[in-house]
């Protein structure tokens, strides 16, 4: 009878043990869940970055490129990277071959030896709540007086996971985006500029301002974000001449 009671009570103490284990398993789990969901919130707004600097020398080219890579956003730091170094590997290409065939063209009449072409990039990065703007630009020189500028814009909606248009962002139509760069430009292009001497070099500025500002999608994809304010970027000759440089137009968000 003694080991029958002393058998029930051992049976009794493990069903109490494995329960117990069985309730501080599922606690554990429980207080697990706040802490994972907290520290994924701290690395979705981690906008953290590091600039990544390349470069190469040759005798047919000398090539800087700095640009950012992210930390916690793989997705923008592959386009941005991708659309970097596939423009880079094409000029590359171009400038093996074309510098040497002209080099070796001028040796005939001449000993002396063609600069190399150049390609330089570098990034300017702005934030505006969940959204990172990077805006690239590249200097490229392939012989003659200049070389060009050229622009490309990521911009990133961090929560989404993809990439805005300015339409997006200012929720209103190219007419009116157009309407107001247009202006923007007039001003400091035409109105202000006091080397513009003759009615017919005002009508010429005039022409490129209004192809450049065209109402498509396609002269407005190069904007950035930072804050409220919504910068839109032409690339020399797109609205001006060469020697004018960039061009900027500015869009407060909260005049929307």
């Amino acid at each position: 009878m003694k080991k029958l009671i002393h058998s029930i009570c051992f049976l009794f103490f493990i069903a109490i043990v494995f329960s117990s284990c069985i309730s501080t398993k599922k606690t554990n789990k429980t207080d697990n869940k706040p802490k994972k969901q907290e520290t994924n919130e701290i690395q979705k707004n981690d906008f953290s970055y590091k600039i990544i600097d390349f470069s190469e020398q040759f005798d047919y080219l000398e090539t800087k490129i700095k640009y950012p890579e992210f930390k916690n956003f793989p997705v923008l730091n592959k386009y941005i990277k991708n659309t970097i170094f596939s423009n880079y590997d094409n000029f590359k290409s171009f400038a093996k071959t074309s510098w040497t065939e002209i080099n070796d063209f001028n040796s005939k009449d001449s000993k002396s030896t063609l600069p190399p072409f150049e390609f330089n990039l570098e990034s300017e990065i702005y934030f505006s709540k969940n959204i990172i703007s990077v805006l690239l630009k590249d200097y490229v020189y392939s012989g003659g007086a200049h070389g060009n500028i050229n622009l490309k814009a990521f911009n990133y909606h961090t929560e989404k996971d993809n990439f805005l248009s300015i339409t997006d962002l200012i929720n209103d139509s190219y007419n009116n985006i157009a309407r107001e760069c247009r202006t923007q430009l007039e001003e400091v292009l035409i109105h202000k500029n006091e080397i513009l001497t003759t009615p017919s070099e005002t009508d010429q500025m005039q022409i490129m301002i209004n192809e450049g500002t065209f109402p498509q999608a396609g002269n407005f994809e190069i904007f950035t974000i930072e804050k409220n304010v919504v910068t839109v970027y032409f690339e020399p000759y797109s609205v001006a001449p060469y020697s004018y440089g960039i061009q900027k137009a500015t869009i407060k968000l909260n005049n929307r």
